[in-house]
């Protein structure tokens, strides 16, 4: 028989993540059911919870979790639901909630700053959750969890987040859906408000600083570079060997390094022809050396390609009564100057 383990109330108040800890080493590899009904809580013990059941599964393959939502799994709560588990079901009556993690924080912008980005990292860890479950787009998640997005019953389902639905009496008219909202609303509000007073800000920055040095990027902040990467989604790490696993495992990332390197490649086009622009300037009273740096312009040579040929060309006519073409020939009709005509090497490129 499977053991029972129930985390119900707010979390890291009323169920702690040493209780649940204690509870797993019970079981002792048995098989688990896990009921849960809570409105939330607190950040760091919901991640415990949902680290000591991915623990317990990966250390006991071969032991059945189920999950069941009983009433209301908001804000922490439904992340822990994503946690590895055989199956994950809910009651047609239970109230489903998802949102970015909040925080009551206190102290000047820089650390106001630093909660930010915590809350920020800790927000798209927890789409990675979630989208890991229902196989939805991290965009959409991000949006679903923007819009603090509550579901009621069958829409639990629907949207992914559980497997399948348990039978109950409960009505599911719209009256009982619009007063298990109402009741979920409020349970929530309730433990959001007590979250104030119980809350440890100081505590709460030092938890968040050490986390942060251990957290991983989000794969779409990730800098990419064409080669050989690591993208990590969720529990799994995705090697990255080509732009095209990075476009299908990671289209932020690509999105980002396709506008880098544009980014990149114009300005170093800009730099060329800039350069040879110069260069043709030095060069304006030598035909063939001009002739030359406007093939280079349209070809895509830069001036190292051309700059002995272009030397030649213009210490040559600075020796002689004029302008020299290809065949040797002199025009006669320019005269030539050390300003006009300089080495290559004298060139000043800005």
């Amino acid at each position: 028989m499977a053991k029972k383990i129930t985390i119900s109330g707010e979390i890291g108040w009323d169920v702690t993540s040493q209780a649940v800890a204690d509870q797993f080493r019970a079981a002792k590899g048995e098989d688990i059911d896990i009921d849960i009904a809570s409105p939330g809580g607190d950040v760091f013990t919901g991640i415990e919870i949902y680290n000591l059941i991915r623990d317990y599964k990966r250390e006991n393959p071969g032991a059945q979790i189920l999950m069941t939502l009983k009433g209301l799994g908001a804000s922490m709560a439904s992340y822990i639901m994503m946690a590895p588990a055989d199956m994950v079901v809910a009651e047609d009556n239970a109230v489903f909630m998802i949102h970015n993690p909040w925080s009551f924080a206190a102290g000047d912008y820089r650390a106001m700053a630093e909660t930010g980005e915590f809350l920020g990292g800790l927000a798209s860890i927890m789409a990675d959750a979630y989208v890991k479950k229902t196989g939805k787009k991290k965009a959409e998640i991000r949006s679903l969890m923007d819009a603090e997005t509550w579901l009621f019953g069958d829409e639990i389902k629907d949207a992914g987040f559980v497997d399948d639905m348990v039978k109950t009496d409960s009505p599911k008219n719209k009256d009982g859906k619009s007063q298990a909202l109402a009741a979920a609303r409020l349970s929530f509000g309730n433990m959001a408000n007590n979250a104030k007073t119980k809350v440890d800000a100081k505590a709460f920055r030092e938890k968040a600083a050490a986390m942060m040095n251990t957290m991983p990027i989000a794969a779409e902040a990730k800098p990419a570079a064409v080669g050989n990467i690591t993208v990590e989604k969720g529990d799994n790490e995705m090697e990255i060997k080509s732009l095209a696993d990075l476009k299908a495992n990671a289209s932020a990332v690509y999105e980002e390094a396709v506008a880098e390197i544009g980014k990149s490649a114009v300005s170093k086009e800009r730099e060329r022809v800039k350069a040879l622009v110069l260069l043709k300037g030095k060069a304006a009273k030598v035909g063939d050396a001009v002739a030359l740096i406007d093939e280079a312009v349209s070809d895509g040579r830069d001036v190292s390609a051309i700059a002995a040929q272009v030397t030649d060309m213009i210490l040559a006519a600075a020796d002689s009564a004029g302008p020299v073409d290809a065949s040797g020939v002199h025009d006669g009709n320019v005269e030539s100057s050390e300003n006009d005509y300089q080495p290559i090497g004298m060139v000043s490129v800005k």
